[in-house]
């Protein structure tokens, strides 16, 4: 096929957008777009190579291509992880190369998170979603392609499929767009768009003048730059408006060398060797970026993400220069592609070794930090059993029904997953006759007669409902419990829609109404109600680690560590007075006691609350309790009840 200039300069405005989102979201909110013009560059690549050489030596040539700078980025990303990563991150890394050298690390992602969701950052791997798209797309597009070319034409199979694939991406619609994000058959519809665009210009290579040409560039040109620009992470992409970014790069690949955008600004020197270099860029700047969120607490400064581009640049040149360019000029050699082979497999079974290991527990990110012990949670769940008393039916709507296999439990906790949280403190710090149960599910506070105008956290709302009546009518048919702590966490109680079963009551008056009658409830069935207010909310604990033990780098990251891991307490007071609100009212209208747990986890003197204090985490996951921080808060709520 003949060189074109002017495609790598498409690659250099794909990686552009791509790495100014990654680096700078707010400056280019919509940059996740550079993938679906990748997609399209590589559908007309690919496709054109497949009409023109034939299926011979079709993926001895992908080998060449894709393996030598991926090979050197996945032992760049492994050698940072062995740096900075805990054991149980690091075993994850290891699942994570696997699904990386086996080309499935989309349906693994499909599994884990959303590509738009905050924990993504943190994942050094995330990025090779799309490169597992498009292989998984030239196993079977090549046989397609080529094997029913004898009966379909090339031109049929292409909209065919392409219509099919878009059919399974709009299906799902707005709601269901995490779910075709990483899928291939939803995604192959771009790289499609491309192979018609290919077909189409070997087919009219020379329809329109010049000056519909340009305008054609100019066009495309817009609808790539102004959908990386208004676009954002809340748009139903791949959804409709992923047509702009697509359709923009065939209106491009369409134009030709000579149209106006292609030849003035994409055919220029710099931008040609952006995207000679593009997929090593992309291959490098999206790992150095998540070890900087994590090394920094989740958010690295601008500087630290101009370095960490800076340093992806210095790595892509390199690797162009040293590592793709000699082996490119071996391509006929037997040896490189056992060699290259041999590199997959090292690094497969390098994976393997992680994650089935230990994650490497005598690394100094770890043996260094001595406290990263308590950060543990659910110490106390020897002394409980899987069962609260529910019926079988009830147990399906509960999560959690457990209870202290000890004594029969005198006391209960119910509500979301900060309820699960404080509950182990409790079963530990508790004596013969005060022993505890746990009545729940996770995002779903404990609220009566009303219900969640939308899904919370996946969540539809009538399951959340079925589970409150569920826990209510457990804890009512229990005689022998006669304490009931009510815990959830405030966003569940302030930050979510909810309206009363009558549609009177909309927001937070039918909170506010809700929880009165869960507390009122309680108490005709003969129980006292204590309500737990919610803990400060600061930072995941793993944000509040010094991953760089012994480096030069360790005064900086513990000063940006220990800012990242402390809130001011009256902020935080500040930031929730309206929930405070709402659970004095509530305490106001039933006679129900509120406890603030501020007091204990927080100090008021110094108007600060930490993730640690004196070298032990208060919290264990995200903003729910540690062990450590359970039983501090679990002593105060004894002392609170009485005997």
């Amino acid at each position: 096929m003949q060189y074109r200039a002017d495609i790598d300069g498409m690659r250099a405005v794909a990686i552009a957008t791509v790495v100014a989102y990654h680096a700078a979201p707010q400056l280019m909110p919509g940059g996740f777009v550079g993938v679906d013009v990748f997609f399209v560059l590589s559908g007309y690549l690919i496709s054109g190579i497949l009409l023109r050489s034939g299926y011979r030596g079709f993926y001895r040539r992908r080998a060449i291509r894709i393996f030598p700078a991926l090979l050197a980025a996945l032992a760049l990303t492994t050698g940072l992880g062995v740096v900075t990563l805990l054991p149980n991150e690091l075993r994850n890394l290891g699942r994570h190369l696997q699904a990386s050298t086996g080309f499935v690390e989309n349906l693994l992602l499909q599994l884990e998170v959303g590509y738009f969701d905050p924990v993504a950052d943190s994942k050094p791997l995330l990025h090779l979603w799309s490169l597992a798209v498009e292989e998984q797309f030239y196993i079977f597009w090549p046989l397609l392609l080529l094997g029913l070319r004898r009966w379909v034409n090339p031109w049929l199979t292409s909209l065919g499929f392409l219509a099919a694939s878009l059919a399974v991406c709009w299906h799902a619609g707005p709601d269901g767009a995490a779910l075709t994000f990483f899928n291939t058959a939803a995604r192959a519809w771009e790289l499609l768009a491309g192979a018609v665009a290919w077909l189409a210009s070997t087919r009219w290579p020379a329809v329109g003048n010049g000056r519909a040409r340009d305008t054609g560039s100019a066009i495309g040109a817009v609808a790539i730059l102004g959908s990386a620009l208004f676009l954002h992470r809340g748009s139903w992409h791949p959804g409709p408006l992923t047509l702009l970014p697509v359709l923009g790069t065939v209106m491009l690949l369409l134009a030709g060398p000579e149209a106006l955008v292609n030849r003035v600004a994409l055919s220029q020197r710099v931008p040609v060797y952006l995207g000679k270099i593009s997929y090593p860029l992309y291959l490098f700047h999206w790992p150095l970026l998540a070890y900087a969120y994590l090394v920094f607490a989740g958010a690295p400064s601008p500087t630290i993400r101009f370095l960490a581009v800076a340093l992806a640049l210095l790595a892509a040149a390199g690797t162009y220069q040293f590592v793709e360019r000699p082996i490119q000029r071996r391509r006929s050699s037997n040896g490189v592609i056992i060699g290259l082979c041999m590199g997959v497999i090292g690094v497969f079974s390098t994976g393997t070794w992680l994650h089935d290991g230990d994650g490497m527990p005598q690394r100094g990110v770890v043996v260094q930090n001595h406290h990263l012990a308590t950060m543990h949670s659910n110490d106390g769940v020897e002394f409980t059993g899987d069962a609260c008393g529910a019926t079988a039916e009830e147990r399906t709507h509960l999560a959690y029904c457990v209870a202290d296999v000890r004594d029969p439990p005198t006391r209960a906790v119910w509500g979301d997953s900060k309820a699960k949280a404080i509950y182990w403190g409790l079963v530990r710090q508790s004596a013969p006759g005060q022993r505890w149960s746990l009545v729940g599910l996770q995002s779903c506070a404990p609220l009566t007669d009303v219900q969640r105008v939308h899904p919370y956290a996946a969540q539809p709302p009538e399951v959340c409902a079925a589970a409150n009546r569920a826990a209510l009518d457990v804890l009512r048919r229990n005689a022998a419990i006669k304490t009931v702590v009510v815990a959830a966490g405030s966003r569940l109680l302030d930050g979510v829609d909810y309206v009363s079963r009558d549609g009177v009551s909309h927001g937070l008056s039918a909170v506010q109404a809700g929880l009165t009658q869960s507390v009122r409830a309680l108490q005709t069935a003969g129980k006292t109600v204590l309500l737990l207010a919610d803990n400060p909310t600061i930072t995941d604990p793993q944000n509040c680690i010094v991953r760089v033990p012994g480096s030069p780098l360790q005064p900086l990251v513990a000063d940006f560590v220990r800012t990242a891991c402390t809130i001011k307490l009256s902020d935080f007071r500040a930031a929730t007075r309206a929930y405070r609100t709402l659970l004095q009212g509530v305490a106001t209208e039933t006679g129900a006691s509120v406890l603030d747990p501020t007091p204990v986890i927080c100090d008021a003197a110094r108007d600060r609350c930490d993730v640690v204090r004196d070298g032990k985490f208060l919290y264990g996951w995200t903003d729910h309790y540690s062990d450590y921080g359970n039983g501090l808060v679990g002593r105060r709520v004894l002392d609170a009840i009485g005997p």
